[in-house]
């Protein structure tokens, strides 16, 4: 079969010829993963870098259009950007056979660009398509003109021109049954493995260890032959060497030395992976969606071994990071080791059911001589649930398979006890919200990832502050709001939300404007603004506030905009309401940067107590720690350190220390030093290593419940002061 091939830059895929989607391919399905990394590609090139995307299989019909093959996906996605680079009154040369509806979304497009887009649920992936490219160039700062002389003029796609005479059915049938393109992974492959070709044994080992861990779509224990599952797993972990696979009795005649010798010529030859029509494909059959794919992965791996410490973490370098790396039996081993770790530890979301987002931790267990994925790494306890959902909100808020410090964290440390794990997360969470200001996030700037902080921020707050005490007893109003959305936060998931709306709409807000007394302040504030999917945003994006409080009062998709509907004034979303909204995330947010008991007061019960802890705003420390008096009672200390600006005889300020002190029961100020403010914890046991190892392990336990339980009080407590303070510090720095 002889077929036509030419390289032709993205302007002429986009303007020459006409392209047809025939009604056998199915429906437009790139999500932000794909998006995101086509987006990144393009942008990351050079100046005079002549950049390939790839191929596009057509078919010439004697209509004079170009049937597309294979390759549909991406040249959809395409033309998307084209239509966001380039705005109004612009023309496709893309069509879609017996899809009236797409059909028509591409014209409305065309003549009004992203303004005002007719979609329904046939076309509601391509309107999806567009908020999230919007999304992606705002999140990634990406100037547009730039980009489009990248896009337009240093992009080249092969379009490959099957024969007249070509039977398209017989070809697809050969596209799933034998591959023609070599990924980056597996010349790596051949490179590594080619210094091991004087030592058969280890070049079969290392061939079965990297094809077992470049499949990400299932755990690697289960990507083994069970002989080789049962002697790796059953080993220690770090007795694991490339002999262990001697011992293993294979079917397969390990080759000689002249035969495994494992050139790229030989891989090619053999190739089993499919071209990106059969990719597309293949994905349908994975069982899980990793955080990473397996060319990021090496990355990781590389990362772990390598001193240097500005590496690229960009998969279409990866042969370049490479370059001169000849350690294949150390590497090979490393990812081994990693990869296990990464299995055992790190979210996978399981695919069985599209429409259900199901990340979770799922270790293996070895019974009867068969190894199985257990459903749980830790029994489900409450921290393993934390795990899960903060590392699927690090997943949603990032942007593609780009360097994701949490991750290398973890596969660095290996922490591999949940709360050591689960620290590890809190950790890296705390570093990303620290500086975050309330009143800078204005859309359209606000970044995606700062909802989802929000989202996981809220859904601990209900497991830690009010799954197990009564609302009775507790005056918060957040807590209120969240206690009432019970049922709603039981349920809730991470799931990908690509647009950023206004709860009231900016024509709305006009409309309303006077009636509800609004400040136009919160027309574009983080008060007003929640993540929706693109099908809410289409089928609501005519309603008002109340209808939409109607429509999704009791969805769990954003938690966010389930507390904007709980602060609804008289049923009105008005500057009130607003306000109250905004004062209730700033409360989450500060509870969240000062409040880490697990870190400040134990990581298990036979360390010692930390002493301090100090917290940085806006040039001001604020430090608490834990002190006894002479009475063996225990009390936590919060001393308050202004900067500069604010001189000590500044007479607002002593006054509000002073009601400060006044204000609180349980307080025991120093007189000497207004700036300390004491908190009374308790006398149940005092905090000396001598008291401590007198205790009982039930006694020990009890006491540690008693301390957080007091220290939750504490805080509540403290967070008011905090929002006063700097109340007063926005006033008289």
């Amino acid at each position: 079969m002889n077929k036509k091939e030419e390289a032709l830059t993205i302007e002429s895929i986009l303007t020459n010829d006409k392209y047809l989607v025939p009604i056998y391919q199915r429906n437009y399905e790139w999500e932000k993963e794909q998006i995101s990394k086509l987006i990144e590609d393009i942008n990351s090139i050079s100046d005079n870098e002549k950049y390939y995307l790839g191929t596009l299989v057509t078919f010439h019909r004697n209509d004079d259009k170009y049937e597309l093959i294979d390759g549909q996906q991406r040249h959809t996605t395409l033309n998307l950007i084209k239509s966001f680079l380039s705005g109004k009154n612009i023309d496709f040369n893309l069509e879609f056979q017996s899809r009236p509806e797409c059909e028509f979304f591409i014209k409305s497009l065309s003549i009004n660009g992203f303004e005002k887009l007719y979609e329904n649920e046939k076309s509601i992936n391509l309107y999806r398509g567009i908020q999230i490219i919007k999304d992606i160039f705002q999140e990634m700062g990406i100037d547009k003109n730039t980009f489009s002389n990248k896009f337009f003029n240093q992009t080249f796609l092969f379009r490959t021109e099957l024969p007249k005479d070509t039977d398209l059915n017989h070809y697809f049938e050969i596209m799933n049954n034998r591959g023609e393109q070599l990924e980056k992974h597996e010349i790596l492959k051949a490179q590594l493995m080619d210094v091991l070709k004087e030592d058969p044994k280890k070049g079969n080992a290392f061939s079965k260890i990297w094809d077992a861990c470049s499949y990400m779509g299932d755990y690697v224990w289960n990507n083994f032959a069970k002989d080789d599952a049962l002697k790796i797993f059953n080993l220690d972990f770090e007795k694991i060497t490339l002999d262990i696979f001697e011992s293993v009795e294979n079917k397969n005649k390990v080759k000689s030395s002249d035969d495994n010798k494992n050139t790229i010529e030989d891989i090619l030859k053999n190739h089993a992976i499919p071209v990106n029509f059969s990719q597309e494909e293949q994905e349908k059959s994975d069982k899980y969606r990793s955080v990473v794919d397996f060319s990021t992965f090496l990355l990781y791996v590389y990362h772990i071994l390598s001193t240097e410490k500005n590496t690229s973490f960009d998969d279409k370098k990866l042969l370049e990071v490479f370059k001169d790396y000849s350690d294949s039996e150390i590497f090979i081993i490393e990812l081994l080791k990693t990869r296990i770790y990464f299995d055992k530890y790190i979210v996978k979301n399981d695919l069985s059911n599209e429409n259900e987002s199901k990340w979770g931790i799922r270790n293996f267990e070895i019974s009867n001589n068969e190894i199985k994925t257990k459903e749980t790494a830790f029994d489900g306890s409450d921290i393993e649930d934390k795990i899960e959902m903060l590392q699927a909100m690090f997943y949603y808020s990032s942007i593609s398979n780009d360097k994701k410090e949490w991750l290398l964290h973890l596969l660095k440390e290996r922490p591999q006890t949940d709360r050591e794990i689960y620290q590890n997360l809190k950790k890296d969470f705390k570093e990303n919200i620290k500086g975050i200001d309330l009143n800078d996030l204005k859309y359209p700037e606000v970044s995606t990832k700062i909802f989802y902080y929000f989202e996981y921020m809220l859904w601990e707050f209900y497991i830690d502050e009010v799954q197990r005490k009564e609302i009775e007893s507790v005056e918060n109003l957040l807590f209120k709001k969240v206690s009432i959305k019970k049922n709603e936060f039981n349920k809730f998931r991470f799931r990908q939300l690509n647009s950023k709306e206004h709860l009231l709409s900016q024509n709305k807000f006009h409309t309303f404007k006077e009636q509800l007394n609004l400040k136009d302040k919160y027309l574009d504030s983080f008060a007003n603004l929640c993540l929706i999917s693109s099908s809410e945003n289409s089928s609501a994006s005519n309603d008002n506030h109340s209808e939409k409080k109607d429509r999704f009062g009791k969805s769990e998709i954003s938690l966010k905009r389930l507390m904007m509907f709980e602060s609804f004034k008289d049923n009105d979303w008005n500057t009130l309401a607003m306000e109250e909204h905004l004062s209730d995330m700033q409360y989450l947010l500060d509870l969240n940067l000062i409040k880490d008991l697990d870190n400040l007061f134990f990581e298990k019960f036979n360390k010692k107590i930390p002493t301090e802890f100090n917290f940085e705003w806006n040039n001001n420390i604020i430090k608490y720690y834990i002190s006894e008096d002479d009475d063996d009672k225990l009390y936590l200390g919060i001393q308050l350190n202004p900067s500069p600006k604010i001189e000590k005889n500044n007479s607002e300020f002593n006054q509000i220390i002073d009601i400060l002190k006044n204000e609180f029961i349980n307080n025991k100020s120093d007189s000497n030093d207004y700036w300390n403010i004491w908190f009374y914890l308790s006398d149940k046991c005092t905090l000396t290593n001598k008291k401590i190892k007198d205790l009982t392990k039930e006694e020990e336990i009890d006491f540690y419940n008693n301390i957080n339980h007091e220290v939750n009080i504490v805080f509540d407590e403290f967070s008011v002061i905090l929002n006063r303070f700097k109340s007063l510090l926005n006033i008289i720095s």
